[in-house]
């Protein structure tokens, strides 16, 4: 696939998610109050899911980071033990072979 027709696609994809993003937000901007102790935030309804959007992604990935970083370790620690190993082998193959007769 050519660069310029990925970009037409993109183009078009963000465009598609942008203007349902405009008709979703047009026909759902009644405002809604949110108290908490301090006081009132009134925002219109799209924008209240729109952060609580964002806030559940982040929560995801706060909740994945420690198995992701913990996956990055041990891939580290694997390719470092196979780096070893293929050393190892490289060494063995050039000994000579000796018949225990």
């Amino acid at each position: 696939m050519s660069s310029t027709l990925k970009r037409i696609i993109l183009l078009t994809l963000v465009s598609v998610v942008f203007l349902g993003g405009l008709a979703f937000y047009l026909r759902n901007n009644q405002l809604v109050a949110f108290d908490y102790f301090l006081g009132q935030l009134i925002l219109p309804f799209s924008v209240w899911l729109l952060i609580v959007l964002i806030l559940g992604i982040g929560l995801g990935w706060l909740t994945i980071l420690p198995v992701i970083l913990n996956l990055k370790r041990q891939k580290a620690r694997l390719l470092r033990q196979q780096k070893i190993n293929e050393t190892e082998i490289n060494n063995l193959r050039v000994l000579p072979v000796k018949d225990i007769h």
